[in-house]
């Protein structure tokens, strides 16, 4: 996928497969995802967010991870279910109003922002374990 090509939009879909289900080595902007349904591999990555992708109101049964390595994506509105939500550190993510059971950060400084999220006790406790610079 090569959304700084274009401009793609994904809506309404299940993904059912055996890999991952969005992959690109490098930023991309122009990519939306919104109201799909992730059932993946449990040792699959659903998607690695980079650049200015939007990431929207989508569910994540299953799969190994979603990772914001890069960029500003924003990523609202999702259920992750207890399906790794890791962010790395670089990454100036706006994360708001989603699920999250299992946070994890790449290292223990992040510049993301996170607001109106609803947080399991183990990932509270991860937030609040790392530390938000500018």
């Amino acid at each position: 996928i090569f959304p700084n090509n274009g401009e793609i939009k994904v809506e309404d879909c299940i993904f059912d497969t055996n890999g991952v289900a969005f992959y690109f080595d490098h930023e991309c902007d122009n990519l939306t995802v919104t109201r799909c349904t992730f059932n993946q591999k449990a040792d699959k990555n659903v998607i690695l967010l980079r650049g200015d992708v939007k990431f929207t109101d989508n569910i994540i049964n299953s799969g190994r991870t979603v990772n914001v390595v890069s960029g500003s994506p924003v990523v609202t509105g999702n259920d992750f279910n207890d399906v790794r939500f890791k962010v790395y550190g670089a990454a100036t993510a706006t994360i708001s109003n989603n699920t999250i059971n299992n946070l994890e950060f790449d290292g223990t400084t992040y510049a993301s922002t996170f607001t109106n999220n609803t947080l399991s006790s183990a990932a509270q406790a991860v937030l609040a374990g790392a530390t938000k610079v500018n």
